[in-house]
């Protein structure tokens, strides 16, 4: 599950991400995404809530490593004052800060330039209504249609790699011969793998009929993901490592289990990802598209809601009031949807 879902967002085509060691962290994350497909423009509202300061080697939602028990001072208060001074650095789910700054000064020039076509602009802390210290940013690209051609150059490189292309068919469960054929016929044509056509966002999976039916509907009847992320904690010992005994009887399931390292299947994984920002399947000639936004459509909303840690948290409003921030306490549910719509139309 940790692989699963993680590499939804660091790993492949993403893998030239700048990853940072999260010092400030947070309990729970929504996202606002609209598509603007006469402006070819993508606007994504983050709003983090329980934001704390964490511990030097910090739990995250995947569990990769348990606290340390002492605070990590120097690592927030470093990481504070960029956000504050403006630095676009953007939490993504799982605990893992991205640091556009060090994407755009990197050596892979496409990655940089996809780097540079976003904008980060940040909002103001606040307390919510259960008194949780929060925060918001807006997160926009413009001529999408550029990013998305080096979004789809870099998934090419990776599909074009054995262990590229057998995570891909296993991310979408199109193992099956036929699916296998259809991959193969689509690398080697060399046609775009995502795209926006006619005001939508599409992903083309290539795949057998049946396998294209099968994945339509795990989408559709798909967990929510912080049920996958509550099974996967219950699963962990207290100190976070994986349970000595394997439950599944099926030899194939515990190989299978042993050799990815994930407890939940990884295309349960993926559709359950899918389904959350709202994707829907049509079926093409080769297999399905994946119509990932809409512009018709309202601006979809995706809330992140794990079961907490039982790590230490330290306050992060003594960080706050040593550099005089202010901490609003007037932002409402109602305030942010304006704000949305604001930068939108700007």
């Amino acid at each position: 599950m940790r692989r699963a879902l993680r590499g939804l967002f660091a790993s492949g085509a993403l893998a030239t991400l700048a990853l940072l060691a999260g010092c400030l962290e947070f309990d729970e994350q929504e996202f606002v995404v609209a598509y603007d497909g006469k402006r070819d423009q993508l606007d994504v509202q983050v709003v983090y809530r329980g934001l704390h300061s964490d511990a030097k080697s910090s739990w995250s939602w995947f569990g990769d490593s348990p606290p340390t028990g002492v605070e990590d001072v120097a690592g927030t208060d470093e990481q504070l004052d960029q956000l504050l001074a403006g630095r676009p650095i953007v939490g993504l789910p799982g605990g893992m800060p991205l640091d556009l700054v060090e994407l755009r000064e990197g050596k892979d020039e496409r990655a940089a330039t996809l780097a540079r076509a976003f904008t980060v602009d940040h909002g103001k802390f606040f307390r919510d209504g259960a008194g949780r210290l929060c925060g918001w940013q807006h997160l926009q690209v413009r001529d999408l249609h550029a990013s998305l051609e080096l979004v789809d150059a870099l998934l090419k490189e990776e599909l074009a790699t054995p262990g590229g292309a057998r995570e891909f068919r296993r991310s979408f469960g199109c193992e099956d011969a036929e699916s296998v054929r259809r991959f193969d016929a689509a690398l080697a044509k060399k046609g775009r793998w995502i795209e926006a056509v006619d005001g939508a966002l599409l992903w083309h999976v290539p795949a057998s009929e049946e396998a294209a039916r099968a994945l339509a509907k795990r989408i559709e009847t798909a967990p929510s993901i912080e049920s996958l992320i509550e099974a996967e904690a219950k699963a962990q010992k207290p100190d976070g490592s994986e349970p000595t005994s394997a439950k599944p009887d099926a030899k194939a399931e515990a190989q299978r289990e042993r050799e990815s390292g994930d407890r939940v299947d990884r295309a349960v994984a993926t559709a359950a990802m899918l389904h959350a920002i709202g994707t829907a399947t049509k079926p093409t000639p080769t297999g399905a598209d994946l119509i990932l936004w809409d512009s018709r459509r309202a601006p979809q909303h995706v809330a992140l809601r794990p079961p907490l840690p039982a790590g230490k948290h330290w306050d992060l409003a003594p960080h706050l009031e040593k550099r005089d921030v202010e901490v609003r306490t007037d932002v409402t549910d109602e305030t942010l949807r304006r704000d949305f719509d604001e930068r939108r139309a700007r």
